[in-house]
């Protein structure tokens, strides 16, 4: 997000915990909203509970905000890393077929219960963001699940897998290695046809040069990764700067 979009308060930020507690954004816009339409309620974050019959004045005075609420919190659902959450994923090599639903189905209900909101649908119980309890059911320890479900690959860390994540220039000259770039395919014949031979009298001959091998295999040298990736780490202009790297004579082909 852009300086100016952070400084923003942030009002439905499902996928930060897996528990749904009202974070103190969130209460003050509802507060503001009591204040302005003159509603007396203690308690501003049930405004968004359902009830049968309705419970909430803000919803039944605006169901427009009912359905920002929802459609809100079914993007942050549907970005959820953890893909076994989702009720129509079924288990790999199991045969099971994919389950259909219907919109009535997809209604979304809202309680409030021990302190957190709790938001069913689909028959199941729903969240934005992975448990963090959740077991590897092979080895009984915690499931690294990854931050994000789809990964921005605009980003030099896709590329680097350095820890602490790469966001500076000077953060891509001390990553150890940098990628090349090169096609998988090319890269695994090209590693073939450089393994070490051993000559007549025992010795080895040495390999091809890190940048000759890289050339061969349609990849980018140690230096052209690294200003590669130098560029990424600007947000807005690493596209221009992208563009003019790939549009040089020596690489358009």
């Amino acid at each position: 997000s852009s300086p100016d979009q952070q400084r923003l308060d942030v009002v439905f930020d499902w996928e930060k915990e897996f528990i749904l507690r009202p974070t103190k954004d969130l209460v003050k816009m509802l507060r503001h909203i009591s204040r302005a339409m003159a509603f007396t309620t203690p308690e501003p974050h049930l405004l968004l509970v359902d009830g049968s019959p309705e419970s909430s004045i803000l919803l039944k005075q605006y169901p427009e905000m009912k359905a920002y609420r929802d459609i809100s919190f079914w993007w942050k659902y549907y970005l959820n890393p953890d893909i076994s959450i989702f009720p129509n994923n079924p288990i790999p090599d199991s045969g099971e077929d994919i389950g259909i639903y219907n919109r009535m189905d997809a209604q979304q209900s809202w309680t409030w219960k021990k302190g957190c909101y709790q938001v069913a649908s689909l028959n199941i119980a729903l969240s934005c963001c992975p448990d963090p309890n959740k077991l590897d059911p092979k080895t009984r320890k915690p499931l690294k699940i990854a931050s994000h479900r789809y990964p921005s690959t605009a980003t030099p860390s896709f590329y680097c897998h350095a820890k602490p994540i790469v966001k500076t220039e000077d953060d891509v000259i001390y990553c150890p290695n940098l990628p090349s770039f090169a096609d998988k395919k090319k890269k695994s014949d090209q590693d073939n046809d450089n393994e070490i031979t051993v000559s007549t009298s025992g010795a080895e001959t040495s390999e091809l040069s890190n940048d000759s091998a890289t050339s061969k295999s349609g990849g980018l040298s140690q230096r052209d990764s690294e200003l590669l990736l130098s560029f990424l780490t600007v947000p807005y202009i690493r596209l221009p700067l992208t563009l003019t790297f790939f549009a040089s004579d020596d690489r358009v082909h």
